[in-house]
């Protein structure tokens, strides 16, 4: 598996044990794709102490791409600022089973290039009032988005998704709000809603804090209740996108 972090913050970049502030340099990330300096994503790669997981790491420098990316549109004939990450990553497809994107929290020039690079679109949202407004946003958003770009391809080119998933995370049980935020989700995304949620623990925070996950934990000292719960989580919820990614590649072999 490849994991790519294009978010200038560098939490993907972290989990992964390295520092994005002191270890990343430009070469590791997608720098030089936005900035021109190369087509081709193979030399940013790096391998991870993850056994079968290779890494495209993040770094807050990352944040110059957002004026690179535009730059080049204005004075590069031909270019299409949103396809960058897309055909950079062409020379790799067929070494990696899955590809992993995660992208800033927002729609920049940046997290466009993800999303169009992107078979498959998972959103985390957690109930809250304001979260899931960001989200209605985010989608409208992209629709429009969406709509003016396909204008700019070839007669018949459109970009589609194999599977769009609406992730319920963060989810607290003692907030009163939020199961009438959750059904507020549920009703407007429907189907789109995969069917666990990702509660909020100490366990995923303490774990946060410690720039790990709940899958670095070798001895847990708090309720084996609370980390059972957590980890039956976030494996549920890996369980539905391989089921996702192994049913978009059925597809793609039917019609090959």
């Amino acid at each position: 598996m490849l994991a790519i972090d294009i978010d200038p913050q560098g939490s993907l970049t972290t989990l992964h044990g390295v520092l994005p502030e002191a270890e990343v340099t430009e070469d590791m990330t997608i720098s030089p794709l936005c900035h021109g300096t190369t087509e081709d994503i193979t030399p940013a790669i790096r391998s991870t102490y993850w056994d079968g997981i290779d890494l495209v790491a993040a770094a807050p420098f990352l944040f110059s791409a957002e004026f690179a990316l535009p730059a080049r549109q204005m004075n590069v004939a031909g270019s299409r600022f949103w396809d960058v990450l897309n055909a950079g990553l062409e020379p790799v497809r067929g070494l990696y089973d899955v590809i992993v994107i995660d992208t800033p929290p927002a729609l920049s020039y940046v997290t466009i290039n993800g999303l169009w690079a992107a078979d498959g679109i998972v959103v985390p949202v957690p109930p809250s009032g304001l979260d899931f407004a960001s989200s209605a946003q985010f989608w409208s958003l992209l629709a429009d988005l969406g709509g003016n770009l396909d204008q700019q391809e070839p007669a018949g080119v459109r970009k589609a998704f194999d599977f769009l998933h609406v992730l319920l995370s963060r989810v607290d049980q003692a907030d009163a709000a939020s199961p009438a935020v959750r059904q507020w989700i549920q009703a407007t995304y429907g189907e789109f809603v995969l069917p666990v949620e990702i509660p909020k623990t100490s366990v995923t925070s303490n774990k946060a804090a410690e720039f790990a996950t709940v899958y670095d934990v070798q001895k847990y000292d708090g309720s084996a209740k609370t980390y059972k719960r957590a980890v039956d989580a976030y494996d549920r919820f890996v369980d539905l996108i391989e089921e996702s990614v192994v049913e978009a590649w059925r597809t793609r072999r039917s019609e090959a």
